[in-house]
């Protein structure tokens, strides 16, 4: 008899965390069948870890492959995206690795997950929900895909999330770390897109980024 993590792999759904609906539909029995002979064996067997009520997730052990931490971010919270110093961290932009995943979210109060694979953070960010992805792409790790902030736009939800004033460019190469050949890739339109997401008259922090921004760029020369 398949165990309930080799029915899943064996439905080809390449989730690695599921919600309660998700597995109804795909292990089907009703809803205490399912947990007496799915769920809660699997959970003891430790194939499956519960995170919280209606969220559980494949242990590491039982991947196929290595789990990935960012399209886990994902799964957990799909409207949301890698960013702050984990972007950073992702795109080299800070030599230092971090030891927390997070995450950027808009609308919703601020969360946080912890897992064996890590914690996982989700910040909410008061920007216009329109404006949520710019300067967000998609990227894929061993096939798995995950949406992640460039570095520029990594950098202002942390401006935001930290309420940081522009007090010169050393608070970001000394302060940071952050090497000067990086700040010189960015581009012109990097800065009007950014400042674009934080041109609102509501959050006095969205205008401190855009002011942290401006002075950025005026150093830079963009």
């Amino acid at each position: 008899m398949l165990t309930t993590i080799e029915k899943l792999q064996a439905m080809g759904s390449g989730i690695n965390v599921f919600s309660t609906q998700e597995l109804a539909r795909f292990l089907g029995s009703n809803k205490t069948q399912r947990y007496k002979q799915f769920i809660k064996p699997a959970i003891d067997n430790g194939e499956l870890i519960r995170i919280k009520r209606g969220i559980y997730m494949i242990s590491p052990k039982q991947a196929p492959v290595k789990l990935n931490e960012y399209s886990i971010a994902h799964e957990l919270v799909n409207e949301s995206y890698v960013s702050f110093e984990t972007a950073l961290s992702y795109h080299q932009w800070i030599p230092e690795k971090v030891t927390v995943i997070a995450s950027a979210i808009v609308g919703r109060k601020s969360l946080s997950y912890k897992t064996p694979l890590g914690l996982f953070e989700y910040q909410n960010i008061s920007v216009d929900p329109a404006q949520f992805f710019t300067g967000v792409s998609r990227e894929e790790v061993n096939g798995k895909t995950f949406w992640i902030a460039s570095p520029l736009r990594a950098l202002a939800d942390l401006i935001f999330e930290r309420a940081w004033q522009w007090v010169g460019i050393d608070f970001l190469t000394d302060g940071l770390r952050i090497d000067d050949d990086e700040l010189e890739t960015l581009e012109s339109i990097d800065f009007e897109n950014i400042i674009e997401v934080y041109r609102t008259k509501k959050f006095y922090r969205a205008k401190r980024v855009n002011t942290f921004l401006v002075q950025l760029r005026k150093v830079l020369g963009k």
